[in-house]
């Protein structure tokens, strides 16, 4: 499950599209019910190359349930109750799947989403700095969001 690494302008690092589903929009408060990444090839498209890696969370602090301000429905929420993982094996299953990309030495998972400083933080809390530091290159990030509103500003 080799990466195609001729996308020259990341340096060998894998562009990869990510997405979650929360059950609070603090994520000092809610958890990931639903993890997406999907790796990138050199036009910005989905690789065909390589499975990408989805699983459902089951969320560990029930109480902060917010149904009001999740980023997802209540019949989702409910269903990774039911039948997601263990966030600390879905944990390492997405370090296994990392590790199965085969990336060169040093290289990580460079983020293309919406909102960055928000899934960063949900990802942060779920697998804490180290483990969150040794998967992404969070310094390079693609942020849809941002371009979106740059192109709204210079329009």
């Amino acid at each position: 499950m080799a990466l195609d690494v001729s996308m020259k302008h990341i340096n060998s690092h894998c562009l990869a599209s990510i997405f979650i589903e929360t059950t609070n929009s603090n994520p000092r408060l809610g958890d990931i019910v639903e993890i997406c990444i999907v790796p990138l090839d050199n036009f910005i498209r989905p690789s065909r190359k390589i499975i990408p890696f989805y699983l459902q969370i089951q969320p560990f602090r029930t109480e902060a349930i917010d149904f009001k301000t999740a980023s997802t429905t209540k019949a989702k929420i409910l269903e990774a109750q039911n039948i997601g993982l263990e966030p600390s094996l879905v944990a390492d299953r997405l370090s296994e799947w990392v590790e199965r990309l085969d990336l060169p030495p040093n290289k990580k998972i460079i983020p293309l989403t919406y909102n960055w400083p928000l899934v960063r933080e949900y990802l942060v809390t779920w697998l804490g700095f180290h483990n969150f530091d040794h998967l992404f290159y969070s310094n390079e990030y693609r942020d849809i969001l941002a371009t979106v509103l740059y192109i709204n500003d210079t329009c």
